[in-house]
């Protein structure tokens, strides 16, 4: 996940940062989370697919993807 917290804390500008990596997880957000090194198959997409592959391959389990609810929800507008 080091490459999710340098998206967010780029160019000392922490505010710019986290409005330009939400924008970037809205436009692509599989390719955001490639980026933070998870292993995502190409041709899936769809959020819950997404959720269903990382658990059934054990890149996350229950408590980091209850953690990154919690986040998402803190963020909804």
């Amino acid at each position: 996940m080091n490459s999710l917290y340098n998206l967010l804390n780029t160019n000392n500008n922490p505010i710019g940062s986290l409005q330009n990596a939400l924008l970037q997880i809205k436009q692509n957000p599989v390719a955001v989370l490639r980026q933070a090194g998870l292993n995502i198959p190409e041709g899936i997409n769809n959020p819950q697919q997404i959720i269903n592959h990382l658990m059934q391959s054990g890149q996350i389990d229950q408590q980091r993807l209850m953690q990154a609810q919690q986040m998402a929800n803190r963020y909804r507008y």
